[in-house]
């Protein structure tokens, strides 16, 4: 998402800026030029790259989903509770309480190989990594849903779909450029170009 959207470190307004970084570097067709030339230490530092994005990616998009399943929750929460003329204001916000580990824990994830290498939260300042998110719905948000207007909730859940839409295409680049970056080192190991000896010497 070069020249637009969040930051990540702190260095200007926006808290991603790291990542807007490292995603045009590695997403810049130049990145993966040349890789059948490049030394087998050298690919595996781009793998190293490419899976530490891919992490700081997963880590927000699941939880811009997170904050995505809240917001729409109370949003039909509220729509029912809209419809019946006896109910209590209050209950939608009790409510939404009592579910959020549900939702906040999402679906199960499916059994198999996929492409996290390693820990679901990056090593980076958490706080920073997920600014943009918290700036549309932080932690805080939560209390003040009851006053909100349909209309106002209506825009956080837009925005977070946005986000959220934004973050899975950046995985999904990355989860392409990282099998293109393991395919040439199979191939190095494959064609004897490379050698378990070799890498453990």
């Amino acid at each position: 998402m070069p020249g637009s959207g969040p930051e990540w470190l702190g260095i200007s307004i926006n808290a991603m800026s790291w990542l807007d970084a490292e995603l045009a570097r590695l997403l810049d067709p130049a990145y993966a030029q040349g890789m059948d030339a490049k030394t087998l230490d050298a690919l595996h530092e781009m793998r190293s790259e490419c899976q530490h994005v891919e992490v700081a990616i997963s880590y927000v998009r699941r939880l811009t989903q997170g904050r995505l399943d809240v917001a729409g929750a109370y949003l039909r929460g509220a729509a029912d509770q809209s419809g019946d003329p006896a109910g209590n204001p209050g209950e939608g916000i009790h409510r939404l309480v009592e579910e959020l580990p549900r939702i906040i824990a999402g679906p199960p994830r499916p059994a198999g190989a996929g492409h996290m290498p390693g820990p679901f939260v990056p090593d980076t300042d958490s706080g920073e990594l997920t600014a943009e998110v918290d700036e549309a719905f932080g932690a805080a948000t939560i209390a003040e849903l009851p006053a909100m207007e349909d209309a106002e909730l209506r825009g956080i859940v837009a925005k977070l779909s946005e986000i959220e839409g934004r973050l899975s295409r950046q995985r999904h680049q990355m989860h392409e450029l990282i099998d293109r970056v393991q395919a040439e080192i199979v191939e190095r190991y494959r064609s004897g170009r490379a050698t378990v000896d070799g890498l453990l010497g």
